[in-house]
């Protein structure tokens, strides 16, 4: 009678004597559930262990019946994984065959650009440690030895896999610099390594040397973001992620130093001493790797630049054509949510600028002032 008890052995005792009665599925009910729960405390702790370091992690990712137990975030590209650990948990016991649990998961998800380890679970138990140490040095041997290219194909996109059919991925988020001719790519600032730990980024003696860092990001990439420009301070540190401790250390330097700055829905971004935020021209297109820009790290000065240079290219345009055209100019081409919403916001700037104006049936039309701001965009090309 299990209400008489809660323990787990009695509970195993009564499936298995209802098991040689006949009744299989009463203990395969029983151990499956065990198995996943197992597994799943394992997943814990290695997201665990992961966000110790500083690795941001995504648990079960993909939305097929074979899932990638744990997901490891690339810190050079939040957008992308850098490693996928896998579990031998119900997924795995769910493939019908060796070689579908042995070779044929591990080979599709190899193909669609994942760096794929493997986690045994009674390894785990042995020796979890060890198995934590495998781990960092497969992380540490991807961190060395990956390179940014202009082949997205070759990194693991954080969209969820399918391994099920014809074992198809959602495509990854192409750019396509060459959309708009002579427009200059989003480029990277390259800042000389300055290896400090999260305690030494801190240290007041390290101050100055952060804030020539930031000098140099702001000069190759204003306007730019805060999240960009710290991304890119702590990166040359050699720290993966900005936690509260160094992105309110940030903060206090950036307050120091008392750059020019403009906000945008709570995304603040840093521009250069010679730049002037409401007579800025030009826009940078999107690129690959290091180079690509989150839509969110777009000013929208730039997003209205991209919208007067279609205008004087088309004359009249639709809202909903306008947005596709200018995301394009900028790099994006899938029209997802935050893409629609930024390139609107560039539409109220340009309207509120007064560089466009609605014309017959709805569509925009440049002002005088719209297509000059159009025109010294393109002799900045």
């Amino acid at each position: 009678d299990l209400n008489r008890t809660k323990a787990e052995g009695v509970a195993a005792l009564r499936n298995f004597l209802e098991y040689a009665e006949g009744r299989a599925a009463a203990l395969e009910k029983a151990v499956v559930p065990t198995q996943q729960k197992c597994c799943d405390g394992i997943a814990t702790a290695i997201r665990k262990a992961l966000q110790e370091k500083g690795f941001e992690t995504d648990l079960s990712v993909g939305r097929s019946e074979y899932r990638i137990d744990i997901g490891v975030v690339d810190p050079r590209d939040p957008d992308q994984y850098m490693l996928g650990i896998m579990l031998d948990g119900s997924g795995y016991g769910a493939a019908k065959t060796t070689r579908d649990r042995e070779i044929a998961q591990i080979s599709v998800l190899n193909g669609l650009g994942w760096n794929i380890l493997r986690v045994w679970c009674m390894d785990w138990w042995d020796n979890s440690e060890k198995e934590l140490k495998r781990i960092f040095q497969k992380l540490q041997d991807i961190q060395n030895g990956v390179k940014y290219s202009d082949q997205e194909a070759s990194k693991s996109v954080k969209e969820p896999v399918h391994l099920q059919g014809n074992a198809s991925a959602n495509a990854p988020v192409q750019t396509h610099a060459a959309q708009t001719k002579g427009a200059p790519s989003y480029r990277a600032a390259s800042v000389p390594a300055q290896f400090l730990s999260a305690d030494e980024f801190i240290e007041p003696g390290n101050e100055h040397t952060i804030q020539n860092m930031i000098e140099l990001v702001i000069k190759a990439e204003a306007p730019v973001s805060l999240s960009m420009l710290t991304k890119r301070v702590i990166q040359s540190c050699g720290i993966a992620r900005a936690g509260s401790r160094i992105q309110s250390h940030m903060n206090t330097i950036l307050r120091k130093m008392h750059l020019k700055t403009t906000t945008q829905e709570d995304v603040v971004f840093y521009w250069d001493k010679d730049q002037k935020p409401d007579a800025y021209i030009g826009f940078r297109v999107s690129g690959d790797g290091e180079n690509r820009r989150d839509v969110r790290d777009v000013p929208v000065q730039e997003v209205a630049n991209a919208i007067y240079t279609v205008l004087y290219e088309q004359i009249s345009m639709g809202q909903e054509d306008l947005l596709r055209e200018a995301a394009k100019k900028l790099g994006y081409t899938r029209l997802g949510g935050n893409v629609l919403s930024a390139l609107a916001s560039g539409i109220q700037y340009a309207q509120d600028q007064e560089g466009i104006l609605p014309g017959v049936n709805g569509a925009f039309v440049l002002s005088d002032a719209g297509t000059a701001r159009a025109e010294d965009t393109m002799k900045s090309f």
